[in-house]
């Protein structure tokens, strides 16, 4: 087709062979412009003098490219025609709408009326009345508009809110690019300075030329992003940038730069999170519209634990009487059917593009003659309708069959069963002995009973007996309900609402509830009751839905009961009364309602109404899980998994987290995941936990996120990445997950893919801490007694140590008996100390475990016991402790308790050193200093002083401040060691200060200064040091750097004596036998 003559042909050929009805202009009447564009107008006009409005698209100029660009909007029309969320195309109309009595050759099409306008007006006028559940619910239909479009391989790429309609609270979607295409075709510029924010800023980048489709799809990501903000604002995005209703070209530099709208306060997280992954300004790392619903679902499954069965009503009487009888009602409704199978919708719109309308008119026809076909042979193959002379017995019979089966699916729907779950009626059947494939052959020949005409629509609703066809039943159901059969009513409500078989009209459906209810049949009034409850075809009105929950639990609807109950739970326009709402789940669970039965577990569970009983939570759980009930099935694998009311059972936990996981909820899988990462109940299958996790961390669950992150973090079934574990932290974190927040301060402390931050780290322990998070606490704890990322303060540390539970962190308890020992932000108690390192050390923390060793050697609160030291020494050594093997080195060192062993302390010292613990490198050192367990060996024992000098540890400077000075294992320099035994002094070593002493004495490496040497020898002489308080009686006795003073001279000899030291002792005898 090349010109406009042709196109226009198309459109003329397919109304003449019927495939667009054609609209007569003389119908038309009170016709009101509603809107216009640069390209065209857009009218309201009352069809037939109806209530029933219709929009009216007229083009200014209706030239090749528009006819052109027409036709591709009615195939694209086509392909999409059946979704509800998609503004109609009714057929074509030629007249011009501001003069009807003048010839006009413009075409209009004729479409579905939007009577709340856009979404822009929708929302300025209605938003202080919607609530978060409306908000989802505009978000939700939007985005399966879109994945409507996506799935037919059709890109909208002109997403904004002046293009998303609403009708009756229902979203539409609207112009699939018609405007743009046409500009585009003309070369006419753009008028985008009034969508400036909803367009993909790659566009904006240069890249508008990509034709990639992942591009494309994710440019509608982007513009959803934009919506979903704007939903929950009420604004139009950045309309403070707006003059005169346009942006400026600085507003589109900057969003390419990164700028984006500010989260409205109290927004839910989740919700922010999937907007703000849409419009990332990576097309890549955006979400496809199925992952956008996917995720939507996931907030709304959340928002109430009330149970809105589709077709899980009941009709019941205010008799009393048992329900043999048939319901009637008045309504007659409207409604055209299509009667072309599905398989043939199929291939006429996948072939549409290729096909002229003759060959669409054989496809319709070859379909009819098929469908014609199956029923006669349907008839020639119903074995019941016979000539002998039992056939009108067999008729007498099933037709009293098919009564009995309505009046059983009234009774079980009044009991609040779901009818519309095949079960029943098949529990029937077997009960029963009853032949379905008799009863659907009986009923596709009798079609004059509105029993028979309603539950052939039932076969065909459920696929009993036939391949399910939710068009075909709507359009029995319709049939019946004009007979005025109430349960063909009943459902006709259940496919306006859920958009089985039909267009979505949640309005239809809640009049259709209505009429049922005011007769007041319990299913009715229930339904009415969730239709207030959660603004289904009416404005939410959640008093109304109390009062209708109340009237239909009254007539027994099990339902209604558990919805009411949870009403009185959760204080829903009722004041909280758990005695209320425990009497109310007991009366529907003694019904068997599975819902009921799992929240009445979690009543007694939780004590709530009830005194608390796991027996009676878990008998409750078990009868819900085994009539399927997920909910049930997660909560019965939780009381498995914790030993409440039964024993702990890994196996059987495992087995119901399996099942509950089924419906892919988030806590489910990541339950899952971490019973396959941990091997409860089955094997170790890190490969698999991994992949749950990713599931549910996808969904948006934050223990999920935070497991995640800690496999990235330690290399678990993936390579390690510290930047990716951060990121999982960091999501599970803001989600408020105390665990990740702690694990997340823990990456900033040790700088793990990240700087090293303390005052992030304090930051994220606190928030954790907080949350009750007891590792949290202990982390906190040791940043005030480090004085990290925050004042050094022990009192703080010491209230945070001892707010930690006592049997669940060893840890805590350890630090907190230290804190008693030390006296640090409280008096010493070391009796104290002693009963926490006890309590400690019996939980297995190594640390513990040493330090009572250490007062078991050294008699602190309990007499000395070196064999009690010994075995609490050996079982933190046996834990890795290195400063316990180090101690444990020096009783075989020493020989207490023990016999004597220097080849067994120098296997422990080694271990300890290895570990980096500079006691120990310093008495390996000394091992080999002085070849005890082992060859001298000077060499290995100055690079052994080396090590431990770099842990600044006083003796190990001291020492190899000595091996430099005296040239052991290195070359002499006494200028290294003036300096180490300097550093060794001021840390408080006496016999640096010693050897510093008697340089300064003799003026080796340094200027001779007595007064220096002096001050050093009584430092030293006053810790107890033997050589020094020789040294210092030297000073006295010569006069050096004091006054001569023989009495001083003597006692301090006397102090060197009695500690051992030949020279002291000799000097004292020599000095007695000259003065006598």
């Amino acid at each position: 087709m090349q010109n406009t003559n042709e196109w226009i042909r198309w459109i003329e050929e397919a109304i003449t062979k019927e495939y667009f009805r054609y609209y007569e202009h003389e119908h038309f009447s009170d016709i009101q412009k509603v809107g216009a564009g640069g390209f065209g107008k857009v009218y309201r006009a009352n069809w037939k003098n109806s209530e029933q409005y219709l929009a009216l698209k007229y083009f200014f100029n209706f030239d090749d490219v528009t006819a052109k660009e027409v036709v591709r909007e009615l195939k694209l029309q086509r392909d999409i025609q059946f979704h509800n969320n998609i503004i109609k195309f009714y057929g074509i109309a030629k007249f011009d709408p501001e003069d009807q009595h003048s010839q006009s050759n413009n075409y209009l099409l004729v479409m579905e009326y939007a009577d709340a306008g856009t979404l822009k007006n929708y929302l300025k006028e209605n938003f202080n009345n919607l609530t978060w559940d409306n908000k989802y619910d505009l978000a939700y239909q939007l985005s399966s508009a879109v994945l409507c479009l996506h799935n037919e391989g059709i890109v909208h790429r002109d997403l904004h809110s002046c293009n998303v309609l609403v009708n009756q609270n229902t979203v539409k979607l609207s112009d699939f690019g018609l405007s743009r295409r046409i500009e585009s075709s003309t070369s006419t510029q753009h008028k985008v300075f009034g969508i400036i924010p909803y367009i993909d800023p790659k566009r904006f980048g240069g890249q508008s030329k990509n034709k990639d489709s992942s591009l494309n799809n994710k440019t509608d990501i982007y513009s959803i992003g934009v919506l979903f903000w704007e939903i929950s604002s009420g604004q139009p995005p950045f309309h403070t940038y707006t003059e005169d209703g346009q942006y400026g070209l600085g507003l589109a530099l900057e969003i390419l730069q990164g700028l984006r709208e500010e989260p409205i306060p109290n927004t839910p997280v989740e919700y922010v999170k999937i907007y703000t992954e849409c419009w990332n300004g990576e097309p890549d790392k955006r979400p496809t519209i199925s992952q956008v619903i996917e995720n939507l679902k996931v907030i709304m499954k959340k928002t109430s634990k009330i149970e809105d069965n589709q077709a899980g009503l009941s009709l019941q009487s205010i008799s009393t009487d048992e329900p043999k009888f048939n319901p009637t009602n008045s309504t007659n409704t409207d409604s055209s059917s299509n009667t072309l199978s599905n398989s043939f919708y199929v291939r006429m719109s996948q072939n549409f593009n290729i096909m002229d309308t003759d060959e669409i008119m054989n496809e319709v026809d070859s379909s009819e003659k098929s469908i014609t076909k199956i029923n006669i042979t349907d008839e020639q193959n119903f074995n019941l309708i016979n000539s002998n002379n039992s056939s009108n017995t067999k008729i007498n019979d099933l037709s009293l069959i098919i009564k009995d089966i309505i009046n059983y699916m009234y009774k079980i729907d009044n009991e609040g069963k779901d009818v519309s779950l095949s079960k029943y009626i098949f529990y029937y059947f077997n009960d029963n002995n009853i032949n379905p494939q008799e009863i659907y052959n009986w009923l596709l020949i009798d079609q004059n009973d509105s029993d028979s005409i309603f539950l052939l629509g039932y076969f065909n609703y459920l696929g009993i007996e036939t391949i399910e066809d939710k068009m075909k039943a709507f359009n029995l159901f319709i049939n019946a309900s004009e007979k005025n059969h109430v349960f063909a009513q009943y459902y006709v409500g259940i496919c306006y609402q859920s958009g089985s078989g039909t267009v979505k009209d949640e309005k239809l459906a809640f009049q259709y509830y209505e009429k049922i209810a005011n007769m007041g049949f319990a299913s009715g009034l229930f339904k009415l009751g969730c239709s207030y409850h959660l603004g289904i075809g009416i404005i939410v009105n959640k008093q109304k839905a109390v009062e209708l929950y109340q009237h239909a639990a009254s007539l027994g609807n099990s339902i209604a009961q558990n919805n009411l109950g949870s009403m009185y739970e959760n204080g829903v326009c009722v004041d909280i009364n758990y005695n209320k709402a425990f009497e109310l789940y007991q009366q529907a669970a003694n019904s068997g309602n599975d819902i009921a039965q799992n929240n009445l577990g979690i009543m007694y569970k939780n004590g709530k109404g009830v005194k608390k009983d796991y027996v009676k939570a878990l008998e409750l759980f078990r009868k819900s899980a085994n009539s399927g009930n997920s909910n049930a099935q997660y909560n019965l694998a939780l009381m498995y998994h914790n030993g409440e009311g039964v024993d702990k059972d890994y196996g059987k936990a495992f087995e119901l987290f399996k099942q509950s996981a089924k419906e892919e909820y988030p806590d489910r899988l990541m339950m899952l995941g971490y019973y396959y990462h941990n091997g409860f109940g089955t094997t170790i299958n890190n490969q698999k936990a991994f992949e749950l996790y990713q599931q549910a961390g996808s969904l948006g669950n934050s223990m999920a996120q935070n497991n995640l992150g800690s496999m990235y973090e330690n290399g678990i079934c993936v390579d390690i990445n510290y930047n990716k574990a951060i990121e999982l932290y960091q999501q599970a974190a803001n989600s408020g997950n105390d665990i990740a927040q702690n694990n997340l301060g823990i990456m900033y402390k040790n700088g793990k893919g990240v700087k090293k931050d303390y005052v992030k780290a304090f930051e994220l322990f606190r928030k954790s801490a907080n949350s009750g998070n007891s590792n949290a606490q202990y982390n906190l704890a040791q940043m005030y007694h480090n004085g990290e990322g925050v004042d050094k303060d022990y009192c703080k540390a010491f209230e945070l140590f001892e707010q930690l539970p006592k049997n669940e962190c060893p840890d805590g308890l350890m630090m907190l008996g230290y804190y008693y020992y030390n006296g640090f932000g409280t008096t010493i108690n070391k009796q104290k100390a002693f009963e926490l390192y006890q309590h400690a050390g019996s939980l297995g923390n190594s640390m513990a475990q040493n330090n009572l060793g250490s007062m078991y050697e050294n008699g602190m609160c309990v007499d000395i016991n070196y064999n009690k030291a010994i075995e609490l020494y050996q079982q933190a050594a046996n834990s890795g402790n290195d400063i316990a093997q180090n101690n444990l080195g020096i009783i075989y060192k020493d020989g207490k308790g023990v016999k004597k062993d220097y080849v067994k302390a120098l296997e422990l010292f080694r271990k300890s050193a290895n570990s980096g613990n500079s006691n120990a490198q310093y008495n390996l050192a000394q091992m080999y200093h002085n070849g005890e367990g082992v060859d001298k060996d000077y060499g290995k024992a100055f690079e052994l002083f080396k090590q431990s000098a770099k842990e600044e540890c006083p003796d190990g400077l001291m020492m190899l401040g000595y091996y430099y000075y005296n040239g052991f294992g290195t070359t002499i320099n006494k200028q290294n060691a003036l300096g180490l035994f300097q550093h060794a002094a001021s840390l408080g070593n006496s016999m640096a200060q010693n050897n510093l002493g008697s340089m300064y004495e003799n003026g080796v490496g340094v200027d001779k200064n007595y007064d220096k040497a002096f001050e050093l020898y009584q430092l030293a002489a006053n810790s107890g040091n033997y050589l020094a308080q020789y040294n210092f009686a030297l000073m006295y006795e010569n006069g050096r750097g004091t006054k001569k003073d023989m009495n001083q001279a003597i006692y301090w000899y006397r102090q060197s004596a009695k500690q051992g030291y030949q020279s002291a002792q000799t000097r004292l005898r020599n000095y007695e036998l000259y003065n006598r």
